[in-house]
């Protein structure tokens, strides 16, 4: 090796030789010298109930602007009654899907798709496209063991429309699709107290009705 005797061009040589010595030794890189992690994905899931044949398809992430393309190939549909899955970012999505007959029907999960999860949005039948939201807050401070609903029409109360072992907790709320039309609705709490709402519930089709349970 020709020695140069000037410090400033050593250092340099050093300075790399170090790096040699750390890479041989398998020091693991930096931070910034690391690719990317791959951003998480789940599976949004399309059940076709609608009784038509789906010619084109879109998914629309909440927080972005546009809807997606086609997911189906240029020479796919989706029949009735056929399921399919897409890998996609997490996050909550809505889907578009034009049927046969020129409607268009737009789903919204009712969650958040978590990495490695699935969320299956079901394209209803004509019959159940009919359907509203309703959506019970229990504001009473008070925690609800059964729920009921009655068209005002009828002089009976439905089935417990919470689930075996569930209840509904002070301040929470929990959503019901049901057909369009007026509710009367009844609650019963864990002491046993039973409270009817002061007014019916008005459902409309493609509508979510809020309503505030107060006692």
């Amino acid at each position: 090796m020709r020695w140069v005797g000037s410090r400033r061009v050593l250092a340099p040589l050093v300075l790399v030789l170090v790096l040699v010595a750390c890479r041989a030794r398998g020091v693991a890189p930096t931070a910034r010298d690391r690719p990317p992690e791959p951003a998480a994905t789940g599976d949004l899931v399309v059940e076709n109930h609608s009784g038509q044949t789906v010619f084109r398809l879109q998914a629309l992430r909440e927080g972005e602007g546009e809807w997606s393309e086609d997911l189906l190939a240029s020479d796919e549909v989706l029949g009735e009654g056929a399921r399919r899955r897409w890998p996609v970012a997490c996050g909550r999505y809505r889907v578009r899907a034009e049927l046969a007959d020129g409607r268009a029907v737009e789903l919204r999960a009712e969650r958040d798709l978590g990495p490695d999860e699935e969320v299956v949005l079901r394209l209803p039948s004509a019959e159940a496209s009919r359907r509203g939201t309703l959506t019970l807050v229990n504001a009473t401070g008070y925690t609800i063991a059964r729920v009921q609903f009655s068209p005002t029409n009828s002089m009976r109360w439905g089935e417990d429309r919470l689930g075996p072992k569930e209840v509904l907790a002070p301040g929470r709320s929990r959503s019901w699709q049901i057909p369009a039309g007026r509710y009367n609705v009844r609650v019963y709490f864990q002491d046993r107290t039973v409270l009817e709402a002061r007014r019916p519930i008005e459902v409309t089709v493609g509508e979510r009705c809020l309503y505030r349970l107060e006692r």
